[in-house]
């Protein structure tokens, strides 16, 4: 089976798509040959939407890329673009006969990494039938979760920018990037640490940063030599990949698999929250928000 194609991974602004449906595994979980949705991993969660297909064999007009939208480290063990999950245990591959419209609302998105494929998770409605591999959907994202998701995620890289500006000796390490607590860590020296501040500092070059309102940009298939050099040492989590895609926001480069916005401005206002140091680990840890 053909690994799923990821729309979103050149940050071009889609919401929406025709897809071919791969296969059908018992009742809950659909795979497609293309797919806007972005699977949970490297520290933004899964999106959410649903699937249509109509009685006619074909998606609605509306299923057609839609532009309107300009658009991505968790606890997702690894922060890695290439983190995702596995189907539900027992799942069986099927399919069922489709007869007028067929509506699969997903609720979850995971990555199949060792096959390469997204799994969307969700349920069929009402009893409309189910989808059979070579069916055409339309696949919808929803666009309140993505553009949060996204404004998340670029602040969060929006703060490794700052870091670097105001120049901390700090090495990313960690970030979680969801509606609930989103923070980053770093590694470093933390002995007299002014954590006051360093929190005013970061803010005040964040909303320099935003109000300039840079263009985020994205390096696709860029290689592991040409990537040391663009970003310095990589993670050990990287070193494995062929090509990487990097991300670049607010001058900071680095590998990522998330959706972002397309310039600061997006973001609007951001907030270093709170910062708290671990000095037996050595772990600077920087909480912040967006309005």
């Amino acid at each position: 089976m053909k690994e799923t194609e990821l729309l979103y991974f050149d940050n071009a602004p889609k919401l929406s798509c025709l897809a071919t449906v791969l296969s059908v595994e018992g009742e809950g979980v659909v795979v497609l040959d293309k797919t806007v949705c972005h699977p949970q991993g490297g520290g933004q969660p899964y999106d959410t939407g649903y699937m249509l297909k109509n009685g006619t064999g074909a998606p609605s007009a509306g299923g057609r890329c839609d532009e309107r939208f300009a658009d991505d480290r968790s606890t997702d063990e690894g922060g890695s673009p290439f983190a995702g999950g596995s189907p539900p245990a027992g799942a069986s591959v099927g399919g069922g006969s489709v007869s007028g419209s067929v509506r699969f609302n997903i609720r979850e998105v995971r990555m199949d990494r060792d096959k390469g494929l997204v799994l969307h998770i969700g349920d069929f409605e009402g009893r409309g039938g189910a989808f059979r591999p070579g069916d055409s959907v339309e696949v919808v994202v929803d666009e309140d979760k993505r553009r949060l998701y996204s404004r998340l995620h670029s602040a969060g890289h929006l703060i490794d920018a700052c870091v670097r500006s105001l120049g901390y000796d700090w090495v990313p390490s960690r970030g979680h990037h969801f509606p609930e607590g989103p923070f980053v860590e770093y590694t470093g020296e933390t002995t007299g640490l002014d954590t006051v501040a360093i929190k005013n500092n970061l803010d005040l070059k964040a909303g320099e940063l935003i109000a300039q309102d840079l263009p985020v940009t994205i390096k696709l298939n860029v290689s592991q030599e040409d990537a040391a050099t663009l970003c310095g040492e990589l993670d050990p989590m990287y070193r494995t990949a062929e090509t990487l895609r990097l991300v670049d926001v607010g001058g900071f480069i680095g590998p990522c698999g998330g959706t972002h916005v397309h310039s600061l401005g997006e973001i609007k206002q951001m907030h270093v929250t709170k910062i708290k140091l671990n000095k037996s680990k050595g772990v600077i840890h920087v909480k912040y928000s967006v309005e």
